[in-house]
């Protein structure tokens, strides 16, 4: 029963947070931290904060140390410290955008559970438990409206930043500075606000289990752009360019380019994956996004053929049920402005807009069925967690199966409704 209530809590504030809702005080706070984020004294404060990070942790030994005092705080993590998390970040989360909204948080967390029925990765208690959290909240960064591409590069350090802000009191101070550097270090890094972004990566080479907290936040995160989600990701994300997105101009932009891919997907970084998750996680979602290519260049259909009836209704389908997939995966602040982009993007009726339409019918009726339906199967029972024998490895197991597996399954059932139109 005391589980149950527990459970009951954090469903209750989930369900809060994807209703979208913001209050007047949520509204002013993010307005507020919008305006100082955008500024060049908002990036500065938080590439200042990754920069103490950094030379907190320029040392794996600094790494392993702190590590070692989170695990022992292991035993103060309660329901009470997720649901405050949540609410603290409610008004960030609800103001995410279309692309990176508190649904891919949400995948995110599924995803970071979905790593832990790995057979041949054993995990240290505090690094299991800080990848998850981290993975909830990696994205928080991306509340802040950002004008160009260099600022957007920046949402895991301002990411950072807010969690250092809102955070510091919640979480034992070990297991928030580890949190906080996951959630800096999930992304690509830039020097300053003024020099161009390198390609650069964090050392996250996993040490006898050491660090696998940064690994699980990155790719729970790269699960997210994969198959399925990058394709409608995609093009939520890039409705915003109307000079490169014209009506019956689609060989002209970046959707074009990605449908000339034989798999589309973005580069993973070059961490040793294992056998689990390169087959059973991230190929999967390899083939849905060939099937669905695969449709886009399908000349069987022949919609040069199509007569116009057919056209209007494969047009009129076609767009509806994009729009009802944005509006499930992705529901950000922006959502009905995006909508409005891609209807306008697709109103002309023409061949390319019709394969990309077919495509979009078969993500909508056949794989986003199967490839939540494949998670459903694999969430279906509680993970047996492979830890190291060592302690706080009773309170990992705790933390995971009775507060974040709990929310993991939820944030399922979420996804499993049928897409609705809008």
């Amino acid at each position: 029963m005391v589980v149950y209530n527990k459970n009951m809590d954090l469903k209750m504030k989930l369900n809060e947070i994807m209703k979208g809702d913001l209050s007047e005080d949520e509204r002013s706070l993010v307005q507020e931290k919008n305006t100082f984020f955008s500024s060049p004294q908002g990036i500065e404060h938080a590439l200042q904060t990754l920069s103490k990070l950094q030379s907190q942790f320029e040392e794996d030994s600094s790494w392993n140390e702190v590590a070692l005092k989170a695990r022992d705080e292991l035993s103060t993590i309660s329901d009470s410290t997720f649901l405050q998390l949540l609410t603290k970040f409610s008004p960030f989360i609800k103001s995410l955008p279309s692309g990176h909204s508190r649904g891919h948080l949400l995948r995110t967390h599924i995803n970071s559970t979905l790593l832990l029925y790995d057979p041949e990765t054993i995990f240290l208690p505090e690094e299991m438990v800080v990848g998850m959290i981290a993975s909830l909240f990696h994205d928080i960064g991306r509340f802040v409206m950002q004008e160009n591409e260099a600022q957007a590069d920046r949402h895991a350090e301002i990411g950072a930043a807010i969690f250092d802000e809102f955070a510091k009191d919640i979480l034992p101070p070990n297991l928030f500075l580890m949190t906080k550097y996951a959630i800096a270090t999930h992304t690509k890094i830039g020097k300053s606000n003024t020099e161009i972004d390198t390609a650069t990566t964090y050392n996250d080479i996993l040490s006898d289990g050491h660090k696998a907290s940064l690994w699980m936040t990155k790719f729970a995160d790269r699960l997210d752009a994969r198959g399925l989600f990058h394709s409608v990701r995609l093009v939520i994300c890039r409705t915003n360019s109307q000079k490169d997105f014209q009506p019956g101009n689609m060989a002209s932009n970046e959707l074009a380019t990605f449908a000339q891919s034989d798999t589309a997907n973005p580069p993973v970084y070059n961490l040793n994956l294992s056998s689990y998750f390169s087959e059973r996680l991230f190929a999967p979602e390899d083939l849905v996004q060939k099937e669905f290519l695969g449709i886009i260049h399908d000349e069987s259909h022949n919609v040069a053929k199509l007569s116009e009836d057919e056209r209007i209704r494969v047009h009129t389908e076609g767009v509806e049920k994009f729009v009802s997939l944005a509006k499930l995966l992705e529901p950000g602040h922006d959502l009905s402005d995006r909508a409005r982009a891609i209807e306008h993007i697709f109103s002309y009726v023409t061949d390319n807009e019709l394969a990309w339409l077919l495509g979009f019918i078969q993500l909508y009726d056949k794989l986003y069925p199967e490839v939540f339906g494949r998670k459903e199967q694999v969430l279906k029972e509680k993970p047996n967690l492979r830890l190291d024998e060592v302690k706080g490895e009773d309170d990992a197991r705790r933390i995971v199966g009775e507060l974040l597996y709990p929310l993991a399954k939820q944030s399922l059932e979420y996804f499993k409704q049928v897409p609705t139109r809008l």
